[in-house]
């Protein structure tokens, strides 16, 4: 039996030693790289070229969401909506569903829902598109700032930090002289 309790102890300690923070590291280096491709993908948005874009499909919703605090529960709605739209380049019809480039979201002028046929889904509206790579496109040009993907790189690269800290504090070997003993 204490064969098997020294097996599983080695492997806790594994776990805890190579694991773990392999995954906070991991983690670190993939929300870092996701951050830089958006980064680089729409950079300079503001001064892409623009055409006049079609909205296609359109919607809203919410997500109900259940929070357990130290006072209690919370209850929230968060509201969501989505767009849809197409627009042409040279003569090639492309489709899209990104308002803008942080997240698909859609532009604040798209919140005056419910007033169809006559609302803002019937305005002219007009596509930011990437001259380099014309599938890419949005319609409100406001630049990346990529904020989900910068906490996950905080929240993990604070953990490897420490991580680190340690690791290197463990190896490094402290110099006596032989007159302080």
């Amino acid at each position: 039996m204490s064969g098997c309790l020294t097996k599983i102890g080695a492997w806790s300690e594994k776990l805890a030693v190579f694991f773990l923070p392999g995954l906070f590291y991991g983690m670190l280096l993939l929300s870092l790289g996701f951050w830089v491709r958006e980064t680089v993908k729409f950079h300079g948005v503001k001064s892409w070229p623009k055409v006049p874009a079609t909205i296609l499909e359109h919607g809203s919703g919410g997500v109900t969401y259940r929070m357990e605090t130290r006072t209690g529960t919370q209850i929230g709605h968060r509201a969501a909506s989505w767009v849809k739209f197409s627009y042409s380049v040279e003569g090639t019809t492309y489709q899209s569903d990104l308002g803008s480039p942080n997240g698909g979201g859609v532009p604040v002028r798209f919140h005056f829902l419910g007033e169809e046929p006559e609302g803002p889904w019937h305005e002219s509206w007009e596509a930011y598109y990437d001259p380099d790579h014309p599938e890419v496109a949005v319609l409100s040009p406001v630049p990346y700032d990529g904020t989900g993907w910068l906490v996950v790189a905080f929240a993990s690269g604070s953990v490897a930090l420490v991580h680190a800290f340690f690791w290197v504090k463990a190896r490094i070997r402290p110099t006596t002289s032989p007159d302080a003993l």
